[in-house]
């Protein structure tokens, strides 16, 4: 239950920040998929982070309240930490010079990537602490049975 909380009140403090940046014109993400180019705003990023963050909210509380057995108190926290790490170094991104994005040979540009890929890294971690955790439900519900 402590985990679905502390998601929970991440996910308010993200909404929260994003709705403060909404007024701010932040850097746009290229996203490029086969022939198609698109841009998504920071803010709009910042929105998919918090409805990440409210959907592990809603399964850890339908877990708490489902599962005889919990899952594994200190893996919860850990995807927690974990998450908002993720959520942290977003929120740095964002704070770097936009000014010097478009010069490849920019040091900006350069550290702006590096912490983009540490941030991807730490989602997919955040994920994969997360399917542990449910396996580890999963073995120690099969074990009481």
């Amino acid at each position: 239950m402590l985990t679905a909380k502390l998601f929970t009140g991440l996910a308010i403090a993200t909404t929260l920040y994003a709705w403060v940046l909404k007024h701010r014109a932040g850097p746009r993400v290229g996203l490029y998929f086969a022939v198609t180019h698109f841009a998504i705003a920071y803010v709009h990023l910042l929105l998919l982070f918090s409805l990440n963050c409210a959907v592990f909210a809603a399964l850890y509380f339908a877990a708490a309240r489902w599962m005889p057995n919990p899952r594994s108190q200190t893996l919860g926290l850990l995807h927690f930490a974990m998450m908002l790490l993720t959520i942290g170094l977003f929120v740095v991104v964002g704070f770097i010079d936009a000014r010097h994005l478009h010069d490849a040979q920019s040091v900006v540009l350069w550290r702006q990537m590096y912490i983009v890929l540490a941030d991807a890294l730490c989602f997919l971690l955040s994920w994969a602490v997360f399917v542990g955790n449910l396996g580890w439900a999963v073995v120690r519900a099969i074990r009481v049975q």
